[in-house]
């Protein structure tokens, strides 16, 4: 199996866009995004002959606790390989190899607090005893953290808007109805005020709930990149002058996901969060999405879970649980450690 980068877009994006399950993190917009935002990316194909098995955008994060290599949702793997325990390891090892040569090669040009420390892979890949046999096999442990949705709540949205109605929770179907005869109105930011406004917004939201949020030039560039091709928008749910909810909707392939929202916490009894999200989803259907992915959920009957209000919310529109397996770490130095006992300190303290 040879390694070799890809440098087309389209032959990127069209491979990672056709399989089953993939995530916009390995879009070719993602990568860019992080690069502009100083996290480089480097994208590979692993190659039976001609034809592609698998492919990794690997981000080089650059964090005050250590440099590593992260696969965010990654790799994208050939659905015929994941059934099969040895072609799963064949990616996996034949990946191993060429990133540990490639931090050899890059930590001999970088001063040495600079240098990778440690390989995360976080494949969105479902999680199984033959993917943890295989991570064992490789020596891979346990991540201290996740950094990516690993538990997710999806919808098929195939179905007409009728039945995907009937098919939610009695309270979420009667809220979307109030909000609608409250005069609750659900419009698309088309501008960067808009974008501007969603992140202030954000920062009060984050406080409230006591979690970071992203830098306002992680959320400018994201919806920047994603805007280009006219796969992102926000939505805002008002009533009156006053904004109620906003949520950014990403589009990649065939897949809608739920990637950032916020509640202003401004008339609560208007439901505004209802309405937005099932208008994302009537636009996901108008795209021809097959799926609307909620993003992060909390583990079933965890009510003391920061996510368990959320979590609650998301599944009333129907639909399934995705369990991933967690990211696991490939040491390469002895500051991994420092990363290690940092991560596991910061999951603690966020109560995960």
């Amino acid at each position: 199996m040879d390694v070799k980068p890809i440098i087309d877009k389209k032959i990127w994006d069209t491979w990672v866009a056709a399989r089953k399950e993939h995530s916009f993190l390995q879009s070719w917009i993602w990568g860019e995004c992080n690069t502009e935002l100083g996290d480089e990316a480097l994208r590979v194909g692993l190659f039976d002959g001609e034809r592609i098995v698998a492919v990794a955008q690997v981000l080089t994060i650059h964090a005050r606790r250590g440099t590593f290599y992260f696969i965010p949702h990654g790799p994208v793997c050939d659905e015929v390989a994941t059934s099969d325990e040895k072609a799963l390891f064949q990616i996996f090892e034949t990946l191993v190899q060429y990133l540990r040569k490639e931090a050899q090669t890059e930590s001999k040009k970088q001063k040495r607090r600079e240098r990778i420390s440690f390989i995360r892979f976080s494949p969105q890949l479902i999680d199984n005893p033959v993917l943890q046999s295989v991570f064992r096999k490789l020596s891979l442990r346990p991540a201290p953290m996740h950094m990516h949705a690993e538990r997710s709540w999806l919808l098929d949205i195939t179905p007409p808007e009728k039945t995907l109605l009937t098919n939610m929770r009695k309270a979420n179907r009667y809220n979307i109805k109030k909000a609608e005869r409250e005069g609750v109105i659900v419009t698309q930011g088309k501008n960067k005020n808009d974008i501007e406004q969603f992140h202030q917004l954000f920062e009060t939201f984050a406080e409230k709930k006591s979690f970071v949020a992203f830098s306002k030039n992680y959320v400018l560039s994201e919806y920047e990149h994603f805007a280009r091709d006219n796969n992102i928008l926000l939505f805002i749910a008002r009533h009156g002058d006053n904004i109620l909810a906003m949520a950014m909707i990403i589009f990649s392939g065939s897949t809608a996901f739920y990637h950032q929202s916020l509640s202003t916490g401004l008339s609560p009894e208007k439901q505004g969060s209802y309405l937005m999200l099932w208008e994302a989803i009537r636009e996901a259907k108008k795209r021809g999405c097959v799926t609307f992915n909620f993003w992060g959920i909390a583990p079933q009957g965890d009510r003391k879970h920061p996510w368990a209000g959320l979590t609650f919310f998301k599944t009333g529109f129907g639909g399934y649980e995705r369990n991933y397996i967690h990211a696991h770490d490939l040491p390469l130095t002895q500051r991994y450690w420092v990363n290690y006992i940092i991560e596991s300190v910061r999951r603690i303290k966020r109560g995960f």
